[in-house]
């Protein structure tokens, strides 16, 4: 088994069980111990895991698919202002827009509310609530409402997301990872985004700094699937020339440039 694949299932584990001690993954992958903490370094530098004395905890940040989704609104505000304003400079009148349910791309809507031009599909329930003293046209995918993410989901949703197709897509994540991709953290929404990313013709991806070098535990898509991605400051020189190489564009606040 390599490192990568040694990692994955140790990704797993800690998800699933909130813990992990290094004598028992050293005799589970027979590897010496010494190998484990290596790894469980490697983890706790992508922010999944806390290092405890013989093994590691799950990070409690990491550990987000259930917040609801006023504590996410509250969680990097003014980011989110910041990546709103420079989105809805990307976009332009009269387009359709699929949205999903982050509270992110909630902001990037509030933003783009006084336009009269453009439709907005969505399957957020809190999206259709902030846009209700709104001109722009919206449709909802309607399904089983789920109140901790004020979304809607199950197969309803589903049905209806794959029969649309929009000019823009815009998606949030938890995590983005050089090597993986992006990632989420919750799989039934991640299934969502999947339909509304592939029926989309740009997809721009809106992060804020804390999602970049980092994993979550449902894996969306790879980097070269987006066109866009925004956030709130300048990343990493390495992130600079990746993105650059991939053709995906990278949109962060002037001042950052």
């Amino acid at each position: 088994m390599t490192q990568k694949q040694r990692l994955e299932v140790i990704r797993q584990t800690v998800q699933q069980q909130k813990k992990v001690v290094v004598s028992v993954l050293a005799e589970q992958f027979e590897v010496t111990e010494e190998t484990i903490r290596r790894d469980l370094d490697k983890l706790e530098a992508e922010g999944l895991v806390a290092r405890t004395y013989g093994g590691a905890v799950l990070n409690a940040e990491s550990n987000t698919e259930n917040l609801d989704f006023i504590r996410r609104e509250r969680k990097h505000s003014e980011e989110k202002l910041v990546i709103a304003n420079l989105t809805e400079e990307l976009l332009s009148n009269n387009i359709t827009i699929g949205c999903d349910a982050s509270s992110t791309v909630v902001a990037a809507l509030t933003v783009l509310k006084d336009r009269k031009t453009a439709t907005v599909f969505t399957y957020s329930a809190q999206a259709v609530s902030a846009l209700e003293d709104s001109e722009l046209r919206v449709i909802s995918s309607g399904g089983i409402l789920e109140r901790q993410t004020l979304s809607f989901g199950g197969p309803i949703a589903k049905k209806t997301l794959a029969s649309y197709y929009t000019d823009v897509a815009l998606f949030s994540c938890k995590a983005l990872n050089l090597e993986g991709g992006i990632y989420d953290s919750n799989e039934e929404e991640t299934e969502l985004k999947k339909i509304l990313i592939s029926h989309a013709q740009k997809r721009i991806l809106l992060a804020d700094h804390s999602k970049f070098d980092r994993l979550a535990f449902v894996h969306l898509s790879a980097l070269d699937s987006v066109n866009t991605i925004v956030t709130d400051r300048k990343p990493s020189d390495a992130w600079v020339r990746a993105l650059a190489a991939k053709g995906i564009e990278l949109v962060y606040p002037a001042e950052e440039a």
